[in-house]
């Protein structure tokens, strides 16, 4: 089951992306083999020829659940600053 975006603590704007893995894959012969993983396969590009018989590719793979947010559970800093400043307020400084 696909996790939704998380919401912002502060204006509740959807933020973050996908955590994504990158999977190297070395083949012999022609055709590649088959993604048979159990995350979902979001891009993978061109093989590309190292030696006579060898062949590379990269897949990018996303498990589904996890997101890149760096300033979780707010979506920038600027959000983050703004609910800090009005916690202060209603709050007032710490004794």
């Amino acid at each position: 089951m696909i996790r939704p975006r998380p919401k912002c603590g502060h204006c509740g704007q959807r933020f973050g992306v996908r955590s994504l893995k990158t999977w190297t894959v070395r083949y012999t012969g022609d055709n590649p083999p088959a993604y048979t993983g159990d995350q979902i396969l979001i891009t993978e590009t061109t093989p590309y020829p190292t030696s006579e018989s060898e062949h590379v590719m990269y897949r990018r793979t996303w498990d589904g659940k996890t997101w890149y947010a760096p300033h979780e559970p707010f979506c920038t800093l600027r959000c983050a600053l703004t609910y800090a400043r009005m916690a202060f307020r209603k709050l007032g400084p710490i004794p």
